[in-house]
């Protein structure tokens, strides 16, 4: 079952192929990093520019890494 983190991480990553696709560039192999408020709804989210098979749930507004998921 996925969860809800792993949803926003998947929307995140899908919005920045897109940005990635259409500037010439890839998220071959990159996560992302997703900020979430305390009712877990997505404020930002950045790519990761490192290769990598983790992204990042963190909290809006204290930073810290809330969830980090492997894919």
């Amino acid at each position: 079952m996925e969860t809800n983190n792993f949803k926003l991480v998947k929307e995140a990553i899908d919005f920045w192929a897109k940005v990635a696709n259409e500037n010439k560039w890839s998220m071959k192999n990159k996560g992302c990093t997703v900020w979430v408020d305390k009712t877990g709804q997505l404020k930002d989210s950045i790519y990761n520019p490192l290769e990598g098979d983790e992204s990042f749930i963190v909290d809006y507004e204290t930073e810290e890494i809330i969830e980090i998921i492997k894919h």
